[in-house]
């Protein structure tokens, strides 16, 4: 039976959609790191998001000026279904549009680069000049659970679906390097404490890039029982 941790991870990055609004201002003062959106698109209504920052710095930088956010998000304590909070995601909105830039993605299983049999990694794009690590991040996964079902319950079984997360994978890593040096690394599969909240932390830094100056390369290693 699956943990806690890998289905929340699981349904992170292959069955909640990431909350996606362009040009929007925060309500009041940013609130330690935190900024707060109103009137977000979701399903059928709307809800109030929490965008949490890791830096007081970073929160005041945004406030009151228009964003793009593209996020995945979770509930908080106590949560009635009009708020929802967040972890970073956010970049300026004006002057920062561009058409669609596919972002160079690499894929090797136990050591071996992909020929992107199963469909174009294209979907891996952004309408952004500088583009949140977070976005690429979460569309990378996305993707790769499609295609390679690395989080299992998918339609894909060429990889088997003998690991803890009854796909043939729980070992790997994404790593996103930019061209000036920098390298920000990911582990695929880390679950944290077993809670969203938790495991979308690492995006409180809202690390970005210039999405001409970047590529990704995805390590994956099969499981052997």
């Amino acid at each position: 039976m699956s943990s806690v941790g890998v289905i929340n991870l699981r349904n992170l990055y292959s069955t909640y959609d990431p909350t996606e609004v362009k040009g929007k201002i925060n309500e009041g003062p940013p609130f330690s790191g935190s900024l707060f959106y109103k009137n977000i698109p979701y399903g059928n209504s709307s809800i109030e998001l929490k965008v949490e920052l890791n830096s007081v710095e970073k929160a005041k930088f945004f406030s009151g000026k228009r964003v793009d956010i593209f996020t995945l998000e979770y509930s908080p304590p106590c949560n009635s279904n009009i708020k929802k909070n967040s972890y970073g995601g956010i970049t300026l909105s004006d002057g920062n549009r561009i058409d669609k830039k596919n972002i160079p993605v690499n894929i090797f299983i136990d050591g071996v680069q992909q020929k992107y049999s199963y469909t174009d990694i294209s979907t891996v794009s952004t309408d952004k000049k500088e583009v949140t690590i977070q976005e690429l991040d979460v569309k990378s996964r996305y993707y790769l659970q499609k295609h390679f079902n690395i989080y299992g319950y998918g339609d894909v079984k060429d990889f088997g679906r003998s690991s803890r997360f009854q796909s043939g994978f729980e070992e790997g890593n994404i790593i996103f390097h930019l061209n000036s040096g920098e390298r920000i690394s990911y582990n695929l599969f880390d679950t944290g404490h077993g809670d969203r909240e938790s495991m979308l932390k690492k995006y409180s830094d809202n690390k970005t890039a210039y999405s001409d100056q970047l590529h990704i390369d995805i390590y994956l290693v099969k499981f052997n029982k």
